[in-house]
């Protein structure tokens, strides 16, 4: 019985140890996958890392071609009674995975209204530091956007977000696409102008550069990423209004 107890005390010591010893590991060692600081370089990086933005084999299979490419008849499709009939789960997944985190479409939507909650708490000095990446991630944001109108037309984009923004959920008005297309181009060209003079150095250089995956933290390719959707959604608007388009 003597040795029974002991064998159990032996166990217990040995399960105190090694709890405590992975409790002093997760606090000395940060899970590389995780951070417990939020701040906007971070949440820029994780919009360019989505499965949404950057080309993934996944996206292209489910969406791209068995939706956009199909109707643009860009691809082979076989012609069959249903070769106009989307996947209602593809199509419903792009639509979700542009307004909230899901797996690795991080939420383009969700994450910039939460970049720009951040962004109005910040002192003028942080605003300024910040200032680059925010241009950045309007041009991202502007992008997806408008593959959402192309898609399904009218979209929710003004009150998109409110979860992020006032810990509230609500049901966001659908903004005319004409209007949202027209308010993208005029925000693409704020962005070019501030990329065509802006200046960097310190903190503001080194996180644009770090945290920037795509361009690698160059003012001019974001430049010219930000006037090439906009020359795009001219020629679209020119099909619609040209006079509009002319102006």
């Amino acid at each position: 019985m003597k040795k029974n107890f002991k064998h159990i005390g032996y166990a217990f010591l040995l399960a105190l140890s090694l709890g405590s010893c992975k409790k002093s590991i997760d606090e000395k060692f940060n899970n590389p996958e995780k951070t417990a600081v939020v701040t906007i370089p971070y949440m820029f990086t994780g919009m360019l890392n989505n499965t949404r933005v950057r080309a993934e084999y996944w996206h292209y299979r489910t969406f791209v071609l068995t939706a956009t490419a199909d109707f643009s008849q860009t691809c082979f499709l076989p012609n069959t009674n249903t070769v106009y009939q989307p996947n209602d789960g593809y199509m419903g997944n792009r639509w979700e995975d542009f307004y909230h985190p899901n797996g690795s479409a991080n939420g383009v939507m969700a994450l910039y209204r939460t970049m720009e909650v951040t962004y109005n708490q910040m002192s003028a000095t942080d605003k300024a530091n910040n200032d680059v990446i925010m241009n950045a991630a309007r041009v991202v944001l502007y992008d997806q956007a408008s593959e959402m109108v192309d898609c399904w037309g009218d979209i929710p984009f003004s009150e998109a977000g409110s979860l992020e923004t006032s810990a509230a959920v609500k049901n966001p008005k659908f903004d005319d696409q004409i209007a949202l297309y027209k308010s993208f181009i005029a925000g693409l060209e704020a962005a070019s102008t501030y990329f065509k003079t802006a200046t960097l150095s310190g903190q503001s250089s080194k996180a644009f550069t770090q945290q920037d995956i795509l361009l690698g933290g160059s003012v001019d390719k974001w430049r010219r990423y930000a006037n090439s959707i906009r020359l795009r959604m001219l020629m679209r608007m020119s099909f619609y209004d040209e006079s509009w388009f002319k102006s």
